[in-house]
């Protein structure tokens, strides 16, 4: 599998210092504002609902590292080629399932406001939340039109997710982005060394710490698309395993 080969350094420096195209644009901004609601939602006083609480949580020392970093460090982490944020696209059949809500609302229902969302809130926190997730739907949305081989890449999402999503209407994708917006979550929260790594990096400027976070990073989305390809992207491990 190309897409999750190791590189050296030197490859990905060259990577790295090339200019971005408009998606990627487009996903270091959403890395960039997820990043800083993380921030806004791990505050002691940040009112929040239990579950978005729970899906906005990172470990503790995760959640003050990263509250601590400047704007230039977000922006450079934010950078790391994949989303930071979580909207399960490996999981075909939920998507799937999603897709068919709401079918059998009228015109007008479908523009309506989801009285079940955080809209009408004074919840700012809640209130960002569904708005971000909503526009990062949307990206996925085009993605999965337009680049399918970028939403694999950037997303982690599957070629089945993509061929789900790929032909829902806009007020389908709002819609879903307005009732199930408390699924979009950080990336691989409870894995003991991504979220380390990347903030280590964001802290001291180390390099190798970055590198790392973004050979892991790859690594776990081919393990979500399709777990049996974590084993071929480890070939030392596995070779010392026979």
């Amino acid at each position: 599998m190309a897409l999750f080969r190791r590189k050296s350094a030197q490859s990905e420096s060259v990577i790295t210092s090339q200019p971005l195209d408009a998606n990627q644009q487009q996903l270091l901004q959403l890395n960039i504002d997820f990043l800083k609601l993380l921030t806004a939602a791990n505050q002691p006083e940040a009112q929040t609902t239990v579950i978005t609480r729970s899906q906005l949580g990172l470990p503790t020392v995760q959640a003050t590292t990263l509250a601590a970093c400047s704007d230039e460090a977000i922006k450079t982490v934010s950078g790391c080629g994949f989303s930071l944020f979580n909207f399960s696209f490996h999981l075909a059949d939920m998507w799937e399932r999603m897709a068919k809500t709401g079918t059998q609302q009228s015109s007008v229902q479908r523009y309506a406001n989801d009285v079940n969302g955080a809209e009408g809130t004074n919840n700012s926190i809640e209130v960002a939340y569904a708005g971000f997730a909503e526009c990062a739907l949307f990206f996925a949305w085009h993605l999965a039109q337009q680049q399918p081989m970028a939403a694999r890449i950037m997303l982690g999402m599957r070629e089945e997710t993509a061929n789900i999503l790929a032909p829902l209407q806009l007020w389908q994708i709002r819609h879903i982005a307005q009732r199930s917006y408390q699924m979009l979550a950080p990336r691989w929260p409870q894995n003991p060394y991504f979220w380390v790594d990347l903030l280590r990096y964001a802290s001291t400027g180390n390099e190798e710490h970055f590198r790392f976070a973004r050979l892991m990073g790859t690594q776990l989305i081919a393990k979500d698309m399709e777990p049996s390809a974590f084993m071929r992207v480890s070939p030392v491990e596995n070779t010392a395993q026979t």
